[in-house]
């Protein structure tokens, strides 16, 4: 299954905009240095500062909200019963289109291989956020609408997400309810009301030469 809405530059996207401003497209993000310290924030068309520079990276403006970030030092939990451990931690919050924060930068954008860290966007209304190891869905308001119950968790479309729990695949709606059972060992994205799966498990797959 995919990982989804990875980002690592710094400088991402387009935020709100000011209820005199005709389009979204009037702000944009921007980031200034201090001794290889980068920080971001949003400025509109006419270069006046709107959100100032105090955030690690600056996202997308999605349906009148935009994320932004920071880096913390915080306990990582260790994976499949590993001990855990202290490391650096990318936490995300959201604005809206005023440029006030509304949901606090206290949720955790997990990192995989190093490098990518999974930052999410809100799509249909919810986002899936992570915490211990777990993901779950948030709406615009910071409730959270569907617990943390996944070990993956995609980005709602029509409607329905693709997410995972004890190493199997299905569907849920956004009232968290199954609609496809929990039994593919792997599930892709739908596309035009299909997704493709995998009932196999590794044993059982016939690898090429």
């Amino acid at each position: 299954m995919k990982i989804y809405n990875k980002k690592t530059s710094l400088v991402l996207g387009l935020c709100g905009v000011f209820a005199i401003l005709p389009a979204v497209a009037a702000l944009q993000s921007f980031e200034v240095e201090n001794n290889n310290d980068f920080k971001c924030g949003y400025k509109n068309d006419n270069g006046k500062v709107f959100v100032p520079a105090n955030y690690y990276s600056c996202g997308d403006s999605s349906k009148g909200m935009a994320r932004v970030s920071l880096i913390k030092k915080g306990n990582v939990k260790g994976y499949d019963g590993a001990e855990d451990y202290e490391d650096y931690l990318y936490m995300q919050g959201y604005i809206n289109e005023a440029g006030k924060l509304v949901i606090p930068v206290e949720h955790q954008a997990p990192l995989f291989y190093g490098v990518i860290i999974d930052y999410r966007d809100f799509k249909e209304g919810l986002v899936a956020v992570y915490k211990n190891g777990k993901y779950g869905y948030m709406n615009k308001t910071g409730k959270m609408v569907i617990p943390y119950a996944y070990q993956t968790a995609g980005d709602f479309s029509d409607g329905r997400v693709v997410v995972s729990k004890n190493d199997k695949y299905g569907v849920i709606d956004k009232t968290g309810k199954t609609v496809v059972p929990f039994k593919f060992n792997w599930l892709d994205d739908y596309y035009e009301g299909l997704a493709r799966y995998n009932t196999l498990s590794i044993a059982q797959i016939n690898w090429c030469p």
